[in-house]
């Protein structure tokens, strides 16, 4: 990425701009990630135009960029959205019509076998079919499997019947994040200026990422007279965060504000949340090493995965890629039966 935002923009863009809005996005380094897998549409853009601005040019002449997004109701519809009640609705809604479904919740897998010729003789599949061992002894069987974790733990529950499977999936790196969410009075904060929040480019050496004003960036997210401030730490440039002390991350967190924002007022209330290994870094050869990941998964019928590790970390990225598993395993079902 930082070769090819140089190349077509030069460093100021990629210093101040695109390295701390990919940092916020990836938690990475943009001298690591790829553009083929970060943004495989500006890749395609050069390749066909040379130039990005000659191909955003182009696009408009063309009209393709097409209307602004409206409402239902003709509304112009805001720059960001998100769910009015957050996004653990989006898991509520879809679980709520889940119809004729065993759910089996807290339970931790911990591996994944295929059934052996007396297990299928015991329960009459013609299909494959694997064990699912968990953590309290408790076992299920399946015709097929869809596994929605993290590369890393994907291969963790697949070692024990293929180990070149769970190599290639360990071998996606992951780095960690960590949000620190600051309420305040909105009349003893003044400091706080119009607008969604900011990034901290990596040249300044601050331990703050970035920075999100969330009463001012989305509705319903503080009460009238509140501002809410989350800050993000961690990824690449800052690993060992998430070891320090909640005391300490939340001085580090007010000393970055007071210094940026020269906010020295005291927080109505403080949550900090640590997401460790949680965000794949797609660096250069992802997309190969997802293809012999695919190649590798396909020896094993019934095995599929899905998630924000192989080809996008964005939520309709991942609807997408749980769809197309959903697809698979039903085809995948309907054929083993026939």
């Amino acid at each position: 990425m930082a070769s090819f935002v140089r190349r077509h923009f030069g460093d100021a863009m990629l210093e101040n701009i695109a390295d701390p809005l990919l940092a916020g996005i990836f938690g990475g380094d943009t001298a690591r990630l790829s553009v083929r897998s970060v943004l495989p549409r500006f890749r395609e853009m050069e390749q066909k135009y040379g130039s990005l601005t000659r191909a955003a040019m182009e696009a408009r002449k063309q009209g393709s960029k097409g209307a602004a997004h409206t409402f239902r109701s003709g509304e112009p519809a805001p720059l960001f959205m998100t769910l009015k009640e957050g996004l653990g609705t989006l898991v509520e809604r879809l679980s709520e019509r889940l119809d004729g479904c065993h759910l089996r919740l807290k339970e931790t897998v911990t591996s994944i076998e295929p059934l052996t010729a007396a297990d299928r003789a015991t329960t009459g599949s013609i299909a494959p079919g694997y064990k699912i061992r968990c953590e309290g002894g408790s076992v299920y069987q399946a015709a097929a499997v869809i596994l929605a974790l993290p590369a890393h733990q994907c291969g963790q529950i697949l070692a024990c019947f293929d180990s070149t499977l769970a190599a290639l999936l360990a071998s996606i790196p992951y780095s960690s994040g960590l949000t620190v969410s600051l309420a305040y009075d909105a009349a003893a904060s003044p400091q706080i200026p119009r607008g969604f929040g900011f990034l901290a480019p990596r040249k300044e050496k601050r331990r703050l990422v970035a920075c999100t004003f969330m009463h001012q960036k989305f509705s319903r997210r503080a009460p009238e007279g509140c501002a809410l401030l989350r800050c993000f730490l961690g990824g690449t440039r800052d690993p060992g965060v998430l070891e320090l002390s909640d005391n300490e991350i939340v001085t580090m967190a007010r000393q970055e504000l007071a210094a940026i924002l020269s906010l020295s007022a005291e927080p109505q209330f403080i949550r900090i949340y640590r997401w460790p290994a949680s965000m794949p870094q797609y660096e250069l050869g992802h997309a190969a090493r997802v293809a012999t990941i695919e190649q590798q998964i396909e020896k094993h019928p019934g095995v599929f995965v899905a998630g924000n590790a192989y080809s996008g970390v964005g939520i309709s990225d991942c609807i997408r890629a749980g769809k197309a598993a959903a697809e698979r395993a039903q085809e995948f079902l309907a054929a083993a039966t026939t």
